[in-house]
């Protein structure tokens, strides 16, 4: 018979493997829109900039160096795929409202 605390503890870590688990869809749903939604070019600098996929976080300048493009349009690229996720984000949260 278990103790009233090896409950708790139980009914916590379930708790947590749902919310992780729910955590993971939510990033895998992210991922396939991100997927099916930006340019290859977009998705790379994102990927880089913001050290996706565990990979390190990296200047704009570093990227632009690794792409062969300007800073600029490092800039340019990475604004506009923050806008088509934001679009996104807000759609979602209308959703669930």
């Amino acid at each position: 018979m278990l103790s009233e605390w090896e409950a708790v503890q139980k009914r916590i870590s379930c708790r947590s493997f749902e919310e992780r688990f729910i955590e993971a869809e939510k990033l895998q749903k992210l991922k396939e829109y991100l997927k099916d939604t930006l340019t290859p070019r977009e998705m790379t600098v994102i990927r880089l900039r913001y050290g996706l996929g565990g990979r390190k976080e990296l200047p704009q300048r570093e990227v632009a160096k690794k792409l062969k493009i300007s800073r600029s349009y490092v800039s340019r690229i990475e604004k506009k795929a923050l806008q088509t996720l934001r679009i996104f984000l807000d759609d979602k949260q209308g959703e669930m409202q």
